[in-house]
């Protein structure tokens, strides 16, 4: 019987740029080992962590894989659950180094089996190539912050209409009503943080409905599309943490630093769900219990009538912002193939095939 598998995304193409949380894949004091893994496009980093993931997986063990917000396809690292060794991809933009060499981390360098001498003959191709990749990146990050600051007007006008007193007062009985049975504890929970979907050559993309899977109940908040609740998600969490409850927070490309969309409480299987227009969440619908809060109840609707036009043309402004920042990131995937094109023919592949094999090996011998 296969393992459980949950799929994440710990880095996103944002509005502040590329942002990361790949420190939250696992905790030095909590791994058994994490191998950053170094070498070039195409090298086959991601297929060495997926063949190990599979493996292991096939074999009945639970394992997180975690993906390229920028080739979804592609793995930035996973995660043995129970064995608790992790691979991450340590390359740019994700550069990762170890922080406790040999105690905990080790590096596994894919320099060792590509042609150095051939690829320096593409010396000045694979410069100019990383030169456009960055440049259509630096394009697509531009989209994004420019939608993100006409979201962020279409939250202050939600925010101004807000029965704030009634909402706080909802929550706070929200909170009581669900977690409340456990009081303050002297040791706080953990807090993890993740995207809750990623912005792709693709389009937009969630992984949410492998990591709720097995959840028992989850609170589905209905918002109006653009009204930011990232303080009542916040306050949730909070909450959780100081009673000793471990949370995961997951954020949105468009706010990766304060924008909490979901919060999930593992230990108990229950989560907080923002509904907010961007995604369909009919997924949701597997939970056994379903809660639907509909937050739109604490809005004025007589004061959003005087911006319902604002909000209306901003709203189809974001939309335009984002699908001009997926192209951009459609060129730099296509510009990231043809960097990849330099490095294939030169890697001995073989060896890697090998060194994979020995890797399992080493691991289900308990060798690391």
């Amino acid at each position: 019987m296969k393992g459980n598998v949950r799929n994440y995304f710990p880095g996103g193409n944002t509005s502040k740029g590329f942002y990361s949380y790949y420190q939250y894949i696992i905790g030095q004091k909590e791994a058994q080992q994490i191998i950053y893994i170094k070498g070039g496009p195409g090298t086959g980093k991601s297929t060495f962590m997926k063949c190990i993931a599979d493996h292991f997986r096939n074999n009945g063990e639970d394992v997180d894989y975690f993906w390229c917000s920028s080739d979804p396809e592609s793995l930035d690292a996973v995660l043995l659950r129970e064995r608790r060794i992790a691979f991450m991809d340590g390359t740019n933009p994700h550069t990762m180094d170890p922080q406790n060499p040999g105690a905990v981390d080790t590096i596994l360098y894919f320099g060792d089996y590509w042609q150095t001498e051939k690829l320096k003959n593409n010396k000045n191709d694979i410069l100019k190539s990383n030169s456009k990749i960055k440049r259509f990146f630096e394009c697509a990050y531009a989209n994004l912050e420019a939608a993100s600051i006409l979201s962020s007007l279409i939250s202050s006008i939600y925010e101004k209409s807000l029965n704030s007193g009634e909402v706080y007062k909802f929550v706070d009985e929200l909170i009581e009503n669900v977690i409340g049975y456990k009081p303050v504890s002297i040791t706080e929970g953990e807090c993890r943080k993740y995207f809750s979907s990623a912005i792709t050559h693709k389009g937009q993309i969630s992984h949410m409905p492998s990591v709720i899977r097995d959840y028992k109940k989850l609170y589905m908040l209905l918002v109006p599309e653009g009204l930011d609740i990232s303080e009542i998600m916040s306050k949730i969490s909070d909450s959780a943490i100081h009673r000793g409850f471990s949370v995961e927070q997951y954020y949105s490309p468009m706010n990766p630093i304060d924008g909490i969309e979901h919060v999930l409480i593992p230990e108990i299987k229950i989560g907080f769900m923002t509904l907010n227009g961007h995604f369909d969440y009919d997924y949701c619908e597997t939970a056994p219990e379903i809660a639907n809060i509909d937050m739109r109840e604490f809005v004025n609707w007589n004061e959003i009538e005087t911006f319902a036009e604002v909000i209306e043309n901003f709203n189809i402004e974001c939309d335009i912002l984002i699908k001009q920042a997926i192209v951009y990131l459609q060129k730099a995937k296509q510009e990231h193939d043809v960097l990849e094109g330099y490095y294939v023919p030169n890697m001995n592949f073989e060896k890697i095939r090998n060194l994979t094999a020995e890797w399992i090996a080493k691991i289900e011998r308990n060798e690391l």
